[in-house]
């Protein structure tokens, strides 16, 4: 475990889902104002609530990780799976 990070979080569940809520509403706010023709280009409404779920679920995953004392597996985990995914775009000439 990270000897930075305490080995559980005192919040009830209630309030890091409404924490993490918070957090993915902040990020598509922020896509909004710095990227609006990428917004413009794509199903905007569709794609904000994708984002700011992807967003809500990785912050309660990560909750759930550092409460079990697993945070840097998961980190790692995650780490392998992106480098995988960019792989396969990158083969299927894809630029991002």
């Amino acid at each position: 475990m990270s000897k930075n990070l305490p080995a559980t979080v005192d919040f009830s569940e209630a309030i890091v889902r409404q924490i993490a809520m918070d957090v993915g509403k902040q990020v598509v706010d922020h896509i909004e104002h710095a990227y609006s023709p990428m917004c413009d280009a794509v199903a905007w409404k569709s794609a904000r609530v994708s984002i700011r779920n992807c967003t809500h679920n990785a912050v309660m995953e990560a909750v759930k990780a550092a409460n079990k004392g697993e945070i840097e597996q998961m980190l790692e985990r995650h780490d392998k799976h992106r480098r995988e995914m960019r792989g396969l775009r990158k083969a299927a000439g894809q630029r991002y």
